[in-house]
């Protein structure tokens, strides 16, 4: 079961309103205020509405156009691509010189 962190953090990611929610599940938007607060319990029945729109909205992720190998596009990509995973590797506050680390690894084969 969601909670209501669970389901402000899911409308937040996704660009979802308090406005959207009252108007998928039938009811106003102070309603809505309502169960995202403190004070009031989300019904089951719109709970497991709720469930059904974060099971609809997997993100997306989005379009790829071709770019011809080797041009300047592939060559960002490939950059952003490079950083991306390389920020996955380090640990959290640590930083890599990626011209440093270029060029050791250039200069052991």
């Amino acid at each position: 079961m969601h909670s209501k962190s669970d389901i402000k953090e899911w409308m937040k990611e996704n660009g979802k309103t308090c406005k959207w929610l009252a108007d998928q599940c039938g009811v106003s938007i102070h309603t809505v205020y309502g169960w995202m607060s403190v004070r009031r319990e989300i019904p089951s029945k719109s709970l497991v509405r709720i469930r059904e729109l974060m099971r609809e909205a997997a993100p997306s992720l989005g379009a790829v156009k071709g770019i011809k190998a080797g041009s300047l596009k592939a060559l960002q990509l490939e950059n952003t691509i490079l950083r991306a995973y390389i920020a996955l590797h380090l640990n959290p506050g640590e930083t890599l010189d990626l011209d440093e680390w270029i060029r050791s690894s250039v200069g052991n084969k």
